[in-house]
């Protein structure tokens, strides 16, 4: 007996590329207590046991992370679609124009969902594989991007308690919120050229026995210091000025590093900042130290 048609399985998930509206109709078909699971070891896998917390948990996080109108999913092609008589159904997507809220970039990611529908065509059971590791890379980028921008608000004294703490003296906002951009673009992979943009063009960076000069030197420090890596995180602590009003500080923080060989490391990191204003903030020098034993890793040592 056969649940669905391929006429039916080229309806049902089209309405996913009619975004926004398309969405509610897709999961309409879907039953309430549907099992879904996103399959794979990493931060973005595991079983939801209702649409309800489907939507909740990873759905709804995910539109949140991408620009309007939302992410457009295609049927690869209509080849891509098998099913059997007992109302299985393998569905190929891939993803359509669609790109990340604030860091626009563009997330092409290729599903494969393993479906199954009952007597009603609700969909009762799915099994999701797709790219986890450009999803971790475009994805939890984007998320900590939204993250910390919430925590530095232009306004400093609207900052909520979550974030870099700063002593009570005063201290330039147009330097807090350099540093926020500064650490998202360290976290990019690809953003080697907006990253050494952060610099005088005679700008001094030094980083262990590493020393870089002018932002050509950066920037060939930075793309080597990436090559072994497959994504990190920065995390800022504390910030702290030299004086009231000083344009030198100390940063402290933390950084999660997941290397390309799957090995991985975290670390307490500083930095101290000198900060010049032209037509905008820059960094004239900037020197990195890194506790225990990073040295190793190329990429800890940003």
């Amino acid at each position: 007996m056969s649940f669905v048609t391929n006429a039916d399985i080229l309806l049902i998930f089209g309405e996913l590329s009619k975004v926004p509206r398309g969405y509610e109709s897709f999961f309409s078909h879907v039953d309430d207590n549907v099992h879904w699971e996103i399959t794979g070891q990493n931060a973005l896998s595991g079983v939801c046991r209702s649409k309800a917390e489907f939507l909740d948990k990873v759905w709804l996080p995910i539109i949140k992370l991408i620009a309007d109108p939302g992410p457009i999913f295609e049927i690869a092609f209509p080849d891509s679609v098998t099913r059997n008589e007992e109302g299985w159904v393998n569905v190929e997507l891939k993803t359509k124009d669609t790109r990340t809220k604030l860091g626009n970039r563009l997330y092409s990611q290729h599903y494969s969902w393993h479906c199954k529908f009952n007597s009603t065509k609700k969909i009762v059971q799915v099994r999701c594989f797709f790219d986890t590791s450009l999803a971790e890379t475009v994805l939890l980028d984007e998320k900590y991007r939204q993250e910390t921008l919430a925590i530095l608000p232009n306004d400093a004294l609207e900052r909520p308690e979550k974030g870099p703490e700063y002593p009570l003296i005063p201290f330039d906002p147009a330097y807090k919120r350099f540093l926020n951009e500064f650490y998202l673009l360290m976290d990019s992979p690809n953003e080697h050229e907006k990253y050494s943009q952060c610099f005088t063009p005679d700008a001094t960076v030094i980083m262990g026995e590493k020393e870089a000069r002018g932002r050509e030197g950066i920037y060939a420090l930075r793309k080597a210091l990436w090559n072994p890596t497959k994504h990190c995180t920065h995390r800022l602590k504390q910030v702290f000025p030299y004086g009231p009003n000083s344009d030198v500080a100390m940063v402290h923080g933390t950084l999660d590093c997941v290397f390309k060989d799957g090995s991985a490391k975290t670390v307490d990191w500083a930095a101290r900042c000198h900060f010049v204003v032209l037509d905008r903030v820059y960094l004239s020098r900037y020197q990195i130290y890194i506790a225990g034993d990073a040295a190793g890793r190329p990429k800890s040592n940003l």
